[in-house]
Order: structure tokens, then C-alpha cells, then sequence
């Protein structure tokens, strides 16, 4: 992955795992993944569609997830932007959280798990790996997930759900946040569906609703805005909110804390 991708963030001196790297593609065509001495958690944070599974003849998404053993190689193409973060850890690692019994790791190629991905949004976002004040939260995040890897996670796209090209065209969609949210009439009638049917069955693809897509969109380009040096009022517009106040609202109550008090 490293001859192929451009790390943006890597940090290896962290308790409970091996270490932990925020990884950019832009294309470049064919990849392989070659026998790892560790696990490999991969959580796609953006972009994904154009990556594809030569082993289980899958495409990826942007909320993607990953389960890569120790051992595994596996073989990939890709044509067209990801970000995704990579967590490194051994059965060593696992052991070392007291449990009675380590889980196995099993492969996992474009799983879904709503909690993996909303957890990582403060690792990636807020938290800065290189300050001595955020590796204690980055820590105790860290466990969280791989403690989730103790229970069975959802499979690919059982039958009632998106195919990897609807959901792409859907989050495009999504992701025009100056406008606000979408109309669901206007959504269904892009993916040929009624609103009834593309509700259920995006539900069932994500784990989560049209509006809660949306709402994890509107913070995840606030996070971004909030490291510039933009007016919070214009972050708030960029990021389809009607007012200030409105932004604030949501924000704190996505965060825990106002968007002044985050930047």
C-alpha cells in the first residue's frame, strides 16, 4: 500500500496497537495487499466506488469496511479517489484488552457498521495524533474499535439493498450540501425507485436514514471548514445550514461542543 498510496497522517508509538495511518489514492490502477505480519482494520472515510475486489468481485463505497488478517493477501484495482484509515494490531493487541479469549479475525471485504465509521470521525477530524494532550482520547478510541470486532459485523449487501453504483450516485447527491438536504421524491425518482422503497432499502444498506447520511455529511465538511480560517457563518452556509444558530445547534449536538469551541 505504501509504494501505491500517499500517507497523510501515520502514528506508530500508540498504546494497544501496532499503529494507525490516514491513507489518499487517486487511481493508479491495479494493488496487492501482500501476506501483512498484523491485522489491518480499514475504514473508508471518502471516495471508494472506483475500488474493486479482484478476490470476491465487490466494489467499494465511502463508509466501507475492511477486515484484512494477518497473513491475507488480497488483490485490488482502483480508479478513482478513497481515504481510508488503516488500523494495525496483532492477536498480541487484542489479548492485552483482558479478554478470556481473543477473537478470531476473519476477512471482510466492504462490510458496513455504522459505529466503526462514526467512531473514527474524531480520530480523523478533531484529534491531533502528534499532541501529547489528544493520545489518551485517541487511545481509548482505538479500543472501542477493535472491541467491536468481538461480535459478529454485518456481511455485503444482503438481498433488499443498494448496489455500490446507487449508493454512489445517491452520496453524490448527499454531498451537495449548499443546496440542504435533498427532497426524498427527488432522490427516489435519480435512482429510479419510489421513496418508500429507496428509504427501506437504503436503511438497510447503511444502517442508517437519508436525513442521518446527510447530518454526518453536513459535520464531516464542518470538520474540514472549521481548520480553515472561514467566518462561521460562512462554514455554516457552505455546509447547507439556513443560519449560524442552526449549525451551532446541530453541531453541538453531534460533538458535544459548539464549532467556536472545536476550532
Amino acid at each position: 500500500m505504501a509504494r501505491s498510496a500517499e500517507a497523510l497522517r501515520v502514528k506508530t508509538d500508540l498504546g494497544g496497537v501496532r499503529g494507525l495511518a490516514l491513507w489518499r489514492r487517486d487511481g493508479g490502477g491495479e494493488m496487492v495487499y501482500s501476506q501483512p505480519t498484523h491485522h489491518t482494520l480499514s475504514i473508508y472515510q471518502s471516495g471508494g466506488f472506483g475500488v474493486w475486489s479482484l478476490d470476491t468481485r465487490s466494489s467499494g463505497f465511502s463508509s466501507a469496511i475492511c477486515i484484512l488478517p494477518e497473513g491475507l493477501e488480497t488483490h485490488w484495482t482502483n480508479s478513482g479517489p478513497v481515504s481510508n484509515l488503516h488500523i494495525y494490531f496483532t492477536q498480541d493487541d487484542l489479548e492485552a484488552m483482558n479478554w478470556e479469549k481473543a477473537p478470531d479475525i476473519q476477512p471482510l471485504i466492504f462490510g458496513r457498521d455504522a459505529f466503526l465509521k462514526s467512531t473514527t470521525l474524531p480520530l480523523v477530524h478533531q484529534l491531533d495524533w502528534s499532541a501529547a494532550s489528544d493520545r489518551l482520547a485517541i487511545e481509548h478510541l482505538l479500543l472501542a474499535l477493535l472491541a467491536r470486532l468481538g461480535v459478529p459485523l454485518p456481511q455485503p449487501r444482503p438481498a433488499g439493498t443498494l448496489s455500490s453504483v446507487l449508493l454512489g450516485r445517491i452520496e453524490e447527491r448527499l454531498n451537495d450540501l449548499e443546496g440542504g438536504a435533498p427532497g426524498l421524491d427527488e432522490l427516489a425518482k435519480d435512482v429510479d425507485m419510489s421513496p418508500r422503497h429507496l428509504t427501506r432499502a437504503y436503511k438497510a444498506t447503511t444502517r442508517q436514514t437519508l436525513s442521518q447520511r446527510f447530518r454526518e455529511l453536513q459535520m464531516l465538511r464542518a470538520c474540514e471548514l472549521l481548520a480553515t480560517e472561514l467566518p462561521l457563518a460562512e462554514v455554516a452556509l457552505a455546509c447547507g445550514f439556513s443560519s449560524q444558530s442552526h449549525f451551532t445547534t446541530a453541531y453541538r449536538r453531534h460533538f458535544g461542543q459548539t464549532p467556536g469551541q472545536a476550532r
